[in-house]
């Protein structure tokens, strides 16, 4: 396939869980086959957050991550495909090791590219609000240099094991239906003042909702997620769609 006729991919939220390979099989085995597809087909791949559910790099350490996920990104890399990862609120801490070891495009936080002419705004879609001032007083926490630093002094098996139960703790406070409504109609009014601002398309995640707002030429499109949904978004040049991975 020639590289004129070759798409560009963006997923988000597939919150993969280190050290639980058995019991999340089916989810990583459909996150590989995509980004083996996207290989293959794809001109670029957006990874927009919160791919691992919890990510701290140590100076010698990492999370035990299912090796063909980094694998299949490599592969991807390797292939030709330029990668992207923009953080999440699961993975503040990204550090060197993608960028300098598997070769991704490394934002830390929301940012803007031009693809095939059109002004894209990308970002996961956390602390994006006035009344998100406690979340990001404690995001601006988890960043701050001093707290990775002692982090980073507990022993790897211990720090990813405390992470990991604060991910497990986080993911059973269920997020109500009207949050999830309210959110979507906060996103989508922050979508349209992106579009005011000149952007043609504007890609977010983090509510676990996939969404699409079209209006005239512009698009906003919430990824959804890779848990329940297995939602993504491909751009051919021309029309952005919001997709759903049914295997190849």
């Amino acid at each position: 396939m020639s590289e004129d006729n070759k798409n560009t991919y963006f997923f988000s939220d597939a919150h993969l869980i280190a050290g639980a390979y058995e019991q999340e099989r089916d989810r990583n085995e459909k996150v590989v086959e995509f980004i083996n597809y996207v290989s293959e087909h794809g001109k670029r791949l957006f990874i927009v957050g919160d791919l691992f559910d919890f990510w701290f790099e140590y100076k010698h350490s990492i999370p035990q991550t299912d090796p063909r996920i980094l694998g299949s990104i490599a592969t991807a890399v390797d292939n030709g495909v330029e990668v992207h990862y923009c953080s999440g609120n699961h993975d503040l801490w990204l550090g060197k090791y993608l960028e300098e070891n598997v070769g991704v495009n490394i934002h830390d936080g929301s940012f803007e590219i031009l693809i095939e002419g059109r002004k894209f705004f990308i970002a996961h879609g956390d602390g994006l609000f006035k009344k998100d001032r406690g979340y990001n007083t404690m995001k601006a926490l988890f960043r701050n240099p001093v707290a990775k630093w002692l982090f980073r002094m507990l022993h790897p098996d211990l720090g990813i094991r405390l992470a990991k139960l604060l991910s497990k703790s986080s993911q059973q406070n269920p997020i109500s239906d009207s949050y999830i409504s309210d959110r979507k109609k906060l996103l989508q009014e922050f979508a349209r003042g992106k579009f005011a601002e000149g952007f043609d398309s504007v890609i977010l995640g983090h509510i676990h909702e996939p969404d699409l707002l079209v209006e005239e030429s512009k698009t906003y499109i919430n990824l959804g997620d890779w848990i329940t949904h297995f939602t993504y978004a491909s751009f051919d040049g021309k029309e952005l769609s919001l997709c759903y991975w049914k295997g190849v």
